[in-house]
Parts: C-alpha cells; structure tokens; sequence
C-alpha cells in the first residue's frame, strides 16, 4: 500500500511538471504526455522525464521537427544503450550536429566519431551528454523552446491548451 501511494504521489508529481511544461512550450499537452509515455516506455526513471523532454524540446523547436520525432530517436538510443551508425545518420540527417558534439566529448577528430560508432564505443551515456551540451544554458539549442514560446504561434498554442477539452 505504501508502494503504490509512493507510485501515485510521483505520477502526479510528473503529471504537474507535465502540464507546466506543456503550458509554457509551444508542444501541446498531448505532445508532451505522448513523448513523456515514450521515455518512461523506454525505461527512463519518472523524474528525469520532463527535463528530458525540455532538452529534446529545445533542440526539435530549434530544427523546427516534432518533438515525439527527436523522443522516439533518443529513447531507442536509451534502450540499445548504444549508439548505431543507422542512429547516427537520422540524429545528423535531422539536423543535430552530433558528429561534432562527440569529437567534442571524446577529445578526438570529427572524421574519428563514425569508427568509434561502429566499434560500439559510443554509449548512451555520451549521447546523453551530447544532449546535455547541446541544451546547456548559453549553447546552441538551449531555452529554444521557451523563447518560441513567446511567438504567435507559441501563444496560440499554449492558449489551445487552456481551451481545449481535457484529454481522456
């Protein structure tokens, strides 16, 4: 009993970071509670679900791509707990300057990062940091999606959210 009233309190803890960020994002409700369910379906512990979403958030409002697009890529990352040269291609086709992120994080040339993805070297850990770097306050991506947020398109969307029906 205790187990599950402890599950309780931090499903609704997330719902609540959840709909904050949704109502201060130009992503919906819907957008955030799909990508939220993806991560956790992932196997992403609930409290790092919302800060993860704002960092894939940031870089998808940057590149202007959904946000459930960038969650599906970074999730099967997590769960392969590796990353793949068919992984790499879609994080850098997408527009994700992850070749150079991990030159950066290994300390070695950019022409060197498609060798070590192939020989298995480059882990979940590093994409995440990657992600981090790219999302840090004052880096390329990071506080994207707030500032979009504050566009017309941004307003309308977080005024959507308060006027829609509830999803059930």
């Amino acid at each position: 009993l205790r187990r599950q009233r402890q599950m309780c309190i931090r499903d609704s803890n997330l719902m609540a970071q959840l709909i904050h960020t949704a109502a201060t994002t130009p992503f919906d409700l819907e957008g955030v509670a799909q990508g939220a369910k993806q991560l956790l379906a992932y196997g992403m512990e609930a409290e790092k679900v919302n800060e993860t979403l704002i960092r894939l958030g940031d870089i998808a409002a940057g590149l202007s791509m959904p946000l459930n697009d960038l969650v599906y890529l970074y999730g099967t990352t997590m769960a392969q707990g590796r990353l793949y040269t068919q992984d790499l291609n879609q994080f850098t086709g997408r527009g994700i300057p992850m070749i150079q992120e991990l030159a950066k994080v290994f300390g070695v040339a950019e022409s060197k990062v498609k060798d070590l993805v192939e020989a298995g070297k480059v882990g979940f850990p590093e994409v995440q940091k990657v992600i981090e770097n790219l999302t840090g306050e004052g880096s390329k991506f990071g506080g994207l999606m707030e500032e979009q947020s504050k566009t017309i398109s941004g307003q309308i969307s977080n005024c959507l959210l308060y006027t829609s029906p509830s999803p059930r």
